[in-house]
């Protein structure tokens, strides 16, 4: 069963000497993405590998539970954080948004 995307990123996982976490994440983990100050769920895939260890930049996709109140904010090269309540595990860019006029107002 395949999961839609709504955004592409490239995403740099903090090691535990800058504040990340200790151990991997993959495909389906849950941290907050977080950007424009607030903290936003999210699924997310990374189809490149099988895990995400820290310090490793990796290609991921992102699945918004609400895209219809998120996806118009996100553009090529916004900025965001991935966070696991207040502390940030990873920094993030957008590289792709799909689907984008599905969410525009009109």
């Amino acid at each position: 069963m395949s999961v839609e995307r709504h955004i592409e990123a490239t995403l740099y996982f903090l090691t535990s000497d800058e504040g990340g976490r200790g151990t991997a994440v993959s495909t389906g983990y849950r941290g907050q993405f977080y950007f424009d100050n607030i903290d936003v769920d999210a699924q997310h895939e990374y189809p490149d590998v099988e895990s995400v260890q820290p310090g490793d930049t990796v290609r991921g996709y992102f699945r918004f539970y609400r895209p219809e109140a998120h996806l118009p904010k996100m553009h090529i090269g916004k900025e965001f954080l991935i966070r696991e309540g207040i502390r940030v595990i990873a920094k993030g860019v957008v590289t792709r948004v799909f689907n984008l006029n599905s969410f525009k107002a009109s």
